[in-house]
This record gives structure tokens, C-alpha cells and sequence, in this order.
């Protein structure tokens, strides 16, 4: 028996010395936040934390590893336990204060590392008594913007039609570009995401709804962007999502608009089914309140539209005469609505009448629409169901029409950096508030922002 009782003292030794590597890996990162001028306790700052083993590049995805939001107590402290070895990035944030350090980038490994912040009021720097210019030329100058536009605020230019460029210098059409940027932050895990931005409570930002594979809708409240320019949005639950409960099937596909003129923002969602249709949520609340009620398919105006396997809906003025028209995904047709903004009546228009006509039909196509390259009319970015090539996740149809008579033609693949789900549904937001629209689209169980330039 005594090989026997080696071979299992050997066994407990190195479970202990495995157990106890495990132990010594885990480490934890605290502080205190105080407010700079009185040296007081700052409850309610928010806390955020980035894993930034490679090569400090900050993921969204939000895992209890790679990023995380913690609140101060009363006492202004912080802490974050159970962290894997390795580099992180922390830094606090409260809508209108800036906090000493900006950001703080550590090593942990083991040990408890402690980290204070202090935070002062962002006070604007009073505005000059200057004449506005741009580009050193004043802003009453009939030479200034090129001639051909207006000074608007310093060194910032507002075009004539026909003209582009910072000083309004060049009558030739910019074109947009995106790359990943990652200055978005949304905690909580998504399965095949598809996001769509509103704003639900008429403060004047735009908030995040977020379908999935399960058929439920995630609700996320805008909050602020901080000094070190991430963009912050808060998850709500229960009573504070006005979605709570909701549930449509299989892939949710949400899409905000003003459906019956009323003011304030309604829900329609596609789902996938045998016959799948466009599902219609009124809202019964208020602007600021929004409360959705499902309408029956013979009390909706989207009770007759149906498609064989999926939905993906988009609403937007396409023929700008003041309501919204509507485009079914998956099925690539669109509906025209004949109504008005207050009864709308969608009626499917034929192919070669449709601004549509020169739009492939792909598998699982989710269009979403916006000026992306600032003309003044609406242009198409879609996503769609990759076979063979992961990268190329979205197709750019630029609008060659007019903003009554749009006509969409193709302009270019949006290729990605790196290998994303195949199945990708994009949102078309100014994310940074820059003026230029950025892309957001879903990856596994986060989301991921591209940012949009003109050159």
C-alpha cells in the first residue's frame, strides 16, 4: 500500500501548488475618489476597467476580465477583485468633471494595487472677445470659408452646397472612410447583436436598443462622453426598460422611428420565422417616457408585410415628403408610404420603379441609412451574411439621385481589420458627436465602432 500512498501524496501536493498559483494570479485594483477643491469623499463616480494585456488595446466586449463598471460609496472608495494578472487601464468618469489622473495604466499581478482620483469641475474656458474666425480670416470677411460658405464658429465652416473641405475650398465630393475606434463602452454580453440608436427619453442624445438571437431587446441609456473621449452608456433593467418583458422569437431587429406622427418614437422589430413579418410596438407613453404596446397585425400598418424566413427593417424619409417609408431586409424590397405621417400606408413599390433597383439582394441584407458623406441625401450601408469572407462585412451604396428621388449605387465594400460574425447588422450614428457618421455593428457577444472621416 505505501506506493499507493505516495503516488496520492504526490497527486494532493501538486493540486495544492496548482490551487495555491491560481490563488497568488488573482489580484485586485481599489482607491479613493475625492473632489480636488474640498477634499471630500466623491460618491457615484464611475470607475471603468480595461484589460490591456494586448498591447493596451481597449475591447468593449464586456467580460468580467476585459472591462467593468464599478460605482464609489459614500466614503468615495473603489475596488475591483478576482483580476487575472496582467495590464489594465482605469480611469473615472462623471458627466461634467475631469479627474486627475486622466487615465492610469498598471501591472497586477498577485497584490492589491491602490489607485485615487481626484476629480474638479470642467469649467469651459470663457469665450474670447475676439471676432469669430476661420482659419484667421473673421468671420464677417465675404473671403472667408473660400467665399463659399460661412463661419460659423471658430475655424469651423459650413459649406454652400456643391463645396467640401474644412474652408470650403474644394467642389469635390469627399468620400467616407471608417476605422475601428473602440471609444464606445456598453456593459453587458449580446448573442448576435443588432443595435439601433434613438433617443427614447427627449434629452437630446441618442440611446442604444440592442436585438439578439434570443428575441429580446437590451436598453441602454446614453450618459456622457468623458475627458478622455470614451463614450459611455448605461444598462437599464426591470421597470427602467421600457422593453423589459418583450419578446418577439428568434433574432430580434429593432428600429426606432415616429411611426404614427405622434411626437415620440415607436418600435417595429423583424424576427426570423416560417413567415416572418414586421412586428409594431406603439408607444403609449410619452417622449420621455416611452411605454410600447404590441399592435395586433390587423391593427399595424405592417400587418400585411411577410417574408419567408427573416425580417430586417429600416425606416427612413427616403423620398423626403415628411413621413417615414420602410426597407425589408432579407427580402431587399421596399415600401413607400402613400399615407401620412399620422395614418401611413406602406405599399411595396416594383423593382425597377424602386430607388432600390440597384441594390443586390444578399443573404440576410440589413440596410441602415444616413447621410454619411454630408450632401444633404440620404445614402445606404448594409450588412449581409458572409460565405467566404468574414472581412468583407458591409457594402456602401452611395445615393447618385436626389433627396425626393434617391437612387442607390454600389460604391464600396467596408472591409474589417479583423475576422468578425458572418452574420453582421450595422447602426449608423454620430457615436462622437464630430458631425460625421460612424458605423456600429455587432462582433460575437460585443459591439464594435468604426468611425467615420471625409476625405
Amino acid at each position: 500500500m505505501k506506493p499507493v500512498t505516495i503516488l496520492t501524496a504526490l497527486i494532493i501536493t501538486v493540486l495544492l501548488s496548482v490551487f495555491m498559483a491560481s490563488c497568488t494570479d488573482q489580484s485586485s485594483l481599489s482607491g479613493t475618489v475625492t473632489w480636488r477643491d474640498s477634499g471630500g469623499a466623491a460618491q457615484g463616480v464611475s470607475v471603468i476597467l480595461f484589460n490591456a494585456s494586448d498591447n493596451a488595446t481597449m475591447d468593449i466586449t464586456a467580460t468580467a476580465v476585459d472591462y467593468t463598471i464599478v460605482t464609489t460609496d459614500e466614503d468615495g472608495t473603489y475596488t475591483f477583485t478576482n483580476l487575472r494578472a496582467g495590464s489594465y487601464i482605469v480611469f473615472a468618469a462623471l458627466e461634467g468633471y475631469v479627474f486627475d489622473p486622466a487615465t492610469r495604466q498598471v501591472e497586477v499581478q498577485g497584490v492589491t494595487v491602490d489607485i485615487d482620483f481626484a476629480g474638479y469641475e470642467d469649467e469651459p474656458d470663457a469665450p474670447p472677445n475676439d471676432p469669430i474666425t476661420c482659419y484667421s480670416v473673421e468671420a464677417e470677411d465675404p473671403n472667408v470659408c473660400s467665399g463659399n460658405g460661412t463661419c460659423v464658429s471658430f475655424n469651423n465652416c459650413e459649406c454652400d452646397a456643391g463645396y467640401y473641405g474644412d474652408e470650403c475650398d474644394d467642389d469635390t465630393k469627399p468620400l467616407p472612410t471608417y476605422t475601428k475606434n473602440n471609444k464606445m463602452v456598453v456593459s453587458g454580453r449580446f448573442s448576435y447583436p443588432d443595435p439601433c440608436f434613438g433617443d427614447l427619453d427627449a434629452d437630446g442624445d441618442m440611446d442604444l436598443v440592442v436585438g439578439n438571437y434570443y428575441g429580446i431587446f437590451q436598453y441602454y441609456e446614453y450618459s456622457h462622453i468623458t475627458t478622455s473621449g470614451h463614450i459611455l452608456f448605461y444598462e437599464q433593467h426591470g421597470d427602467d426598460n421600457p422593453f423589459f418583458g418583450i419578446d418577439v422569437g428568434d433574432y430580434s431587429s429593432p428600429c426606432l422611428a415616429d411611426v404614427d406622427g405622434d411626437g415620440d418614437l415607436d418600435m417595429i422589430s423583424g424576427h426570423r420565422s416560417n413567415n416572418a413579418g414586421i412586428i409594431y410596438f406603439e408607444n403609449i407613453g410619452t417622449a420621455q417616457k416611452p411605454q410600447f404596446e404590441q399592435r395586433s397585425a390587423d391593427n399595424s400598418p405592417f400587418g400585411h408585410i411577410f417574408a419567408a424566413d427573416a425580417t430586417l427593417p429600416s425606416m427612413a424619409d427616403l423620398d423626403n415628403d415628411g413621413d417615414p417609408d420602410l426597407m425589408v431586409g432579407f427580402t431587399t424590397s421596399y415600401y413607400e408610404n402613400t399615407g401620412t405621417a399620422q395614418n401611413p400606408i406602406f405599399e411595396r413599390v416594383d423593382n425597377d420603379l424602386s430607388p432600390l433597383k440597384g441594390v443586390r439582394d444578399y443573404y440576410f441584407f440589413s440596410p441602415t441609412f444616413g447621410d454619411t458623406d454630408n450632401d444633404g441625401d440620404l445614402d445606404l450601408i448594409a450588412g449581409y451574411y458572409s460565405y467566404s469572407n468574414a472581412r468583407e462585412l458591409y457594402i456602401h451604396y452611395d445615393n447618385i439621385g436626389t433627396k425626393e428621388n434617391p437612387l442607390f449605387s454600389y460604391y464600396d465594400y467596408l472591409r474589417n481589420d479583423e475576422d468578425a460574425m458572418l452574420l453582421c447588422n450595422p447602426a449608423l450614428v454620430d457615436i462622437n458627436q464630430d458631425g460625421v457618421l460612424d458605423i456600429i455593428y455587432g462582433k460575437g457577444s460585443g459591439l464594435i465602432e468604426l468611425k467615420g472621416s471625409l476625405h
